[in-house]
Parts: C-alpha cells; structure tokens; sequence
C-alpha cells in the first residue's frame, strides 16, 4: 500500500505477484529481493512510500503474527504497518475488524495496534 511522499492516505496499491510472478508459487509468501527494483521504480514514478502491506492467513488460523511474519517483514522501516486477514481473505465483504494490524519499531520489534492507538485513518471505498 502506497501513499504520495508527506501524505499517510493509501493511494496505490502494488500486489506481491506484480513485482515477483513466483511470490505465490509455494503456497506461502515468498519475496525474491531482486524484484524490490521494480518496487522502487515504482515508488520513484509516483513520488511515493510504501506505508503498508496486507497478508493473508489460512482458514481457520488466528491473524496473530507468526514467527515468519515478524522474522520476515516486507518493508523494514520504522513505522510500516503489516495488515493480516484471516482465511485467506475468502469472505465476500472483509472488515477491518476482523483483521490484525502491526506497527513495525525496527529491529524486528513489533507493536499491536488497536484501534486507540491507531496511526492510520482508512477509508474502504
């Protein structure tokens, strides 16, 4: 999820297969670091941050973090936010309720967030 440098409202949003064709190949999320050029061509065109991302967990799993999740971030820079949905985001309408967000704080530290402390004001269109 992408917003305009200075702004904190998502206006674009790159999915993982459109910068790594194989990121979904095995079933789980797997990011080859070579396609971050792609990533940053396109931030640098859109004079844009990354200012989070979202993934999916299996049906039935908690939208907890996982070891993976918090060893492995997508973007490591302070103040990222992870969105986790559960099952697969398979429901017709997902509401933000019933996902988990994360605040990244460096050095593979993680901070919850709830609602009361949330940095981010998102509208769903």
């Amino acid at each position: 999820m992408i917003a305009k440098n200075g702004s904190d409202k998502i206006s674009k949003i790159v999915f993982y297969d459109e910068l790594d064709p194989n990121a979904f190949k095995s079933g789980i999320i797997v990011f080859e670091g070579k396609y971050y050029s792609k990533l940053d061509k396109i931030l640098q065109d859109f004079d844009g941050i990354v200012i989070a991302d979202i993934h999916t967990h299996p049906i039935g799993c908690s939208t907890q973090q996982s070891d993976s999740d918090r060893n492995h971030p997508m973007c490591r820079l302070k103040g990222h936010i992870a969105f986790i949905a559960p099952n697969y985001a398979s429901n017709l309408l997902l509401m933000p309720k019933d996902c988990s967000a994360y605040l990244y704080e460096g050095s593979f530290q993680w901070k919850t967030l709830v609602n009361e402390s949330f940095p981010l004001n998102i509208t769903l269109l």
